[in-house]
Order: C-alpha cells, then sequence, then structure tokens
C-alpha cells in the first residue's frame, strides 16, 4: 500500500477509503488498539459508521475499552455511541501467566527463564498488564548487559546475582516509566523517604516482591536513578565508576571504613 505522510482532515480522510475499491464493499476491516488513536470518539465512531452504513463493510474492532471509553473522559458520549454502532462485544481476558511466559522464552536466555518467578511478580505488583512494556523492559535490559565488560564476569554467581538484582529494578523502574510515573527515578533514593503519602505507597507496592527474592536496594548495585537515565535518555553517565563502586564487585576486598563510606547502600 502506498505511504501517506502528512495531516489529512477527516473528510478527506473519509473519501481517500470509501473510493479505494479495495475496502468499499463485502470486506471485513479490523481495527487494532482503538483506544491509541489520537481522534476524539465522537470522530472515531463517525468515520467507523462510514464504512458499516455506506460501504456495506463488517468491522472488527479490537481496543482496551476501558481507556476506550475514558479518552475523552466522556464516558455517557461513549456509551451512547456503542449502544447506536456496535452489535456485539466480546470480552477477552488473557492469561498473563502464561503470556509472560511466553515473553520470557522468547527471549531465547538461560538467565531470564531461570528468574521468571520474579518477572512475573514484578510484573504483576506494578498493577497492570502491558506486555509491550515487558517486552521493552527485557530488551532494554539486555542491551544495558551488553555494556557491562568482561572483566566483571569472571565469577558467574556473583555476576548472574548482580544482573538478579539490576533486573528486578529495569522492570519496576520501566513499568512506572511506561505508566507516566517520572518519580521513580527517586525510589529508594534519599529524597524518597521525604514524599507524600501516595508515593510511599509505590514503594510497598514492590516491597513484598523485593524482600521475597533477597533483592538488595538498587543503590547496591545499580542507583534506580541511573537506571532510569538509561531508559529514558540510552545510556549511563560514568558506567564504569559506579561498576566499580558496586557492592557485588568489591565487598570481598573492601576495607571497614569503605563500608562506612558507602553507608547509604548499606541494608543492615
Amino acid at each position: 500500500s502506498d505511504n501517506i505522510s502528512g495531516a489529512i482532515d477527516i473528510e478527506t480522510f473519509i473519501k481517500l477509503f470509501l473510493e479505494n475499491e479495495r475496502i468499499i464493499g463485502n470486506r471485513v476491516l479490523v481495527f487494532d488498539d482503538l483506544e491509541r488513536c489520537s481522534l476524539t470518539n465522537k470522530q472515531l465512531f463517525g468515520i467507523l459508521n462510514q464504512f458499516t452504513e455506506h460501504s456495506d463493510c463488517r468491522v472488527i474492532l479490537i481496543a482496551n475499552e476501558d481507556r476506550l471509553a475514558n479518552k475523552d473522559n466522556q464516558q455517557t458520549d461513549y456509551k451512547e455511541i456503542k449502544e447506536k454502532l456496535i452489535g456485539h462485544t466480546f470480552r477477552f481476558d488473557s492469561d498473563v501467566s502464561d503470556a509472560v511466559k511466553e515473553i520470557v522464552e522468547a527471549q531465547k536466555d538461560a538467565f531470564y527463564s531461570s528468574h521468571l518467578d520474579l518477572i512475573e511478580d514484578i510484573f504483576s505488583a506494578a498493577g497492570h498488564q502491558n506486555l509491550r512494556s515487558l517486552k521493552k523492559a527485557l530488551q532494554s535490559f539486555s542491551l544495558f548487559c551488553d555494556l557491562i565488560d568482561k572483566k566483571y564476569r569472571k565469577d558467574k554467581n556473583i555476576f548472574d546475582d548482580f544482573q538478579r538484582n539490576v533486573l528486578a529494578y529495569f522492570l519496576i523502574c520501566s513499568f512506572e516509566i511506561n505508566a507516566g510515573n517520572n518519580s521513580i527515578k527517586d525510589y529508594q533514593g534519599f529524597a524518597h523517604f521525604f514524599k507524600d503519602r501516595q508515593e510511599a505507597k509505590e514503594k510497598d507496592k514492590y516491597a513484598d516482591c523485593l524482600s521475597k527474592y533477597g533483592i538488595h536496594i538498587s543503590g547496591y548495585s545499580i542507583p534506580i536513578s541511573s537506571i532510569y537515565q538509561f531508559l529514558v535518555e540510552g545510556y549511563i553517565s560514568d558506567l564504569e565508576r559506579i561498576l566499580n563502586q558496586c557492592a557485588f564487585f568489591k565487598s570481598a576486598s573492601q576495607k571497614d571504613w569503605e563500608y562506612l563510606w558507602s553507608h547509604s547502600n548499606l541494608e543492615n
């Protein structure tokens, strides 16, 4: 199909499609992710009505109906439009556990498979079922791991433990960014403990999961503020220095005064 660039008005859009012989007539049209459309529901359903009423098309809509209904903050209008235009509604509830497992297995990496329970529990604790955000988080984490020098991988057990801890915070940070919560960069930071109750709840949301899997505070490995920078800007400032100071890689040779110097990262 031809590419269409630039902004066009709704009337031109309708005319363009209704004059297309591959669309008009006895056709089945499928529209996915309807809630992500930038048009208002009134505009959107006006276009869809053209296909059904004037082009004899059958239209299938796939959407998160809760988000679609609230898109314009006009639930009443949506209900009225739905009653007039939509003949049948079918609700599909995905098996989140199976979906998460499928995404993890698709990475073809034994590390992810061995920590499937951790990934699934954090995904569940996030309180939403956006599987795209999970895929994106795992891809970002893999890109981050590719940046780590081989000298930090010499002890497999230590490196695996480091990865497990960082993975937990990559997931948390990615899910919260995806949900529009940019204050997640302060999570577990010094300033975080002086935030309001709403932000305190964000900590509680993941606390049980982190405790269950023995995940250290983020400053013990990679500070969550640095993870936030990587997810938003694509890099981490002074990564080598952060890794050199990482408790996982220097705990065996760390002097007492060094523990005290890094007191903000200690848990006990």
